[in-house]
């Protein structure tokens, strides 16, 4: 409350300032009718005099006489040093109360007089160049306009630009209401639009302010053009002033049209070549530095649970399991095995890690059928970098307490993993995305909740609208779903629920099985399109990849199908077992197990009403 009151009171204060009433009368400078100082002299000159008149300062006003534009040069009578001063407003037929404003603006006077410091302070400081800036400002708006005239610039009624008889664009209304012209868009002989101009408040795509009586170019450059409907009776675009004047201003600042588009998409491409380049060279040392990493002490179990950030960052997913073992040999830990059952996150198998001179160097992700380095940069005695190429994963991270960050850089964005941690579990994963393109800000793209029980965990997943903020309106899809254990090797996910307005998926339970090697070995459950059951055969205990896939459907009228891939032939039993139970190919069988429809050795026929077609070639 006391910040309020006080910032109330200096909000009066400074209105107060303001509103001042300042007369001058007989040299008299009066402040609500108390003499404050004096001023004396004849335009230009003149002398501004403290209430005791023992300090002077003098005041040659000056102006521009091409522009009309105006300032002041004060001199010190104690150094005979001078400086520039503006006005906070200018009024001709009040010069000298013009002055006795600017002196209040600037600290210069105020009811108790003449603050002579402060008028010393700023005489005698730095250059201000006011007089150089107005000059400048001048020459500029006369180049400007010499230039524009140079053009010799035309507009004929189908909106043709001309350079004297030369066509170097095209100006064409963009938008109309009942109130006008709302919106111009100027393009180059190639069709690329240089400019958009509009009238009222309006946005433009990539530019977060209203534009009001502004043009805005491609490159994102905003300039003041007002329209100028004067003396229009009748429209013609060739009498448009507005569209003349929008020319005219694009050219005066090297908008020349003709093939203006391509050849700055030929100057941003080399900018973008070279940015890569340099982009290319820091990673290029970066990567040197991480290949040419020394083995370094750590303890294993806390570099196992660092590269699980990286995996759990990009999978958003969580890497607990209260089945996960770690890996020991000769008893130090090497690794960390992980179930690939119950969680569909699941894709790895193993985290490995790899030894020099018995210090960890790298380390490996392992599944059942391949093994992929995971390279790690080691400073200020923590890994401060993951890199996995495989799954073009480059994370940087940063710790705090309870929290771990990972930046990434891609092509097109820059993003951000904010990993919130309880113990050895993720409670949270925050995935914030910066998209390399102008006028564009950080946004939440993804979120991911974790809630942990004995045998089970949840989490809730929430994607939002590109570029918008993490707001319930803005949700794209969400999911709730839970894995949790039933029985030794049997797992059950279930979708809580989908946000997704096109999903029925939500409330779908699905079981699986695994065998005792971590196979899958049967699903059943229920999707989208109904009830289903899929059972998976191996040809011997050793091999993982399936041979015999069963899916039992029963759509949403409870008519049963079946169907049956083949990966490979099978033993064939005896000469009476059917094709679809050991021949390669794929089979679809009706409610009453009859053989409907199969596509095998190239080639493929369906049955219909008992009668089946002619063997067609599978198109390749």
């Amino acid at each position: 409350m006391k910040k309020v009151i006080c910032s109330l009171i200096v909000t009066m204060l400074t209105i107060c300032a303001y509103s001042q009433e300042i007369k001058i009368k007989n040299d008299e400078v009066k402040l609500d009718e108390k003499i404050v100082a004096y001023i004396t002299g004849k335009k230009p000159s003149l002398q501004i005099l403290s209430l005791d008149k023992q300090y002077t300062v003098n005041a040659e006003l000056k102006f521009l006489e091409s522009t009309g534009k105006r300032w002041m040069v004060l001199k010190s009578l104690k150094t005979e040093k001078t400086n520039e001063a503006d006005y906070k407003k200018f009024n001709p037929l009040n010069q000298q109360k013009s002055v006795i404003e600017a002196f209040i603006d600037k600290g210069f006077l105020s009811a108790d007089g003449l603050n002579t410091e402060a008028i010393e302070s700023f005489i005698n400081g730095a250059y201000s160049g006011i007089s150089d800036n107005i000059k400048a400002e001048a020459n500029a708006a006369a180049d400007k306009k010499n230039k524009i005239a140079s053009y010799k610039i035309s507009i004929d009624d189908a909106g043709a630009v001309f350079s004297g008889q030369n066509k170097i664009g095209t100006v064409k209304i963009a938008r109309t209401n009942s109130s006008g012209i709302q919106s111009y868009e100027v393009l180059d002989l190639d069709g690329f639009v240089i400019a958009t101009w509009y009238n009222m408040s309006s946005m433009h795509p990539g530019y977060n302010k209203a534009l009001y009586e502004e043009l805005i170019t491609f490159d994102g450059k905003v300039m003041k053009v007002k329209p100028d409907t004067f003396g229009t009776l009748q429209y013609k675009m060739s009498t448009d002033k507005t569209a003349l004047n929008i020319v005219g201003e694009l050219i005066g600042n090297d908008y020349v049209l003709q093939h203006q588009g391509a050849a700055a998409k030929d100057v941003a491409k080399q900018e973008k070549l070279k940015a890569d380049q340099e982009i290319a060279a820091k990673e290029k040392e970066a990567d040197n530095r991480i290949y040419e990493q020394k083995p370094f002490a750590m303890d294993e179990k806390k570099a196992i649970r660092i590269i699980e950030y990286m995996l759990e960052a990009r999978f958003a997913g969580s890497s607990f399991s209260p089945e996960a073992q770690y890996i020991m040999e000769n008893n130090k830990v090497v690794g960390k095995k992980y179930p690939s059952h119950g969680n569909s996150n699941y894709s790895y198998y193993e985290i490995r890690l790899n030894f020099e001179n018995n210090l960890i160097k790298n380390a490996s992700f392992v599944t059942r059928d391949s093994n992929k380095p995971i390279l790690l940069e080691f400073q200020n005695n923590t890994i401060t970098r993951v890199v996995y190429k495989d799954y073009n994963v480059d994370y940087k991270l940063q710790y705090e307490v309870n929290k771990v960050t990972l930046f990434g850089k891609e092509k097109e964005a820059e993003r951000t993993f904010v990993l919130e941690l309880d113990g050895d579990k993720t409670k949270s994963i925050v995935e914030t995305v910066k998209l390399d393109k102008p006028f564009t800000k950080p946004y939440v793209s993804e979120t991911s909740k974790f809630t942990f029980d004995a045998d089970s965990y949840t989490r809730d997943n929430i994607i939002y609208k590109r570029e918008k903020a993490a707001e319930d309106k803005n949700i794209l899809q969400r999911s709730v779903d839970r894995y949790s254990k039933v029985s030794k090797n049997v797992y059950k996910t279930e979708n809580l629920e989908n946000g997704m307005k096109m999903d029925k998926s939500r409330g779908l339970v699905k079981i699986s099985t695994y065998d005792d090697l971590d196979r899958i070995s049967k699903e059943e459950g229920a999707s989208n399109y109904g009830k289903f059951v899929r059972t998976y055969f191996y040809s011997d205990n050793k091999t993982y990849d399936y041979v015999k896939d069963i899916l039992v459907s029963e759509n949403e009228k409870g008519i049963k199908e079946t169907s049956i891939s083949i990966v490979k032939d099978m033993p064939k039993v005896n000469d009476t077992v059917k094709d679809y139970e050991w021949r390669h190919g794929y089979y679809t069988l009706d409610a009453n197990n009859d053989l409907i429809s199969e596509n095998r050795d190239g080639k493929h026929r369906t049955k219909v009403n008992g009668v089946w077609s002619d063997w067609k070639y599978n198109e390749m």
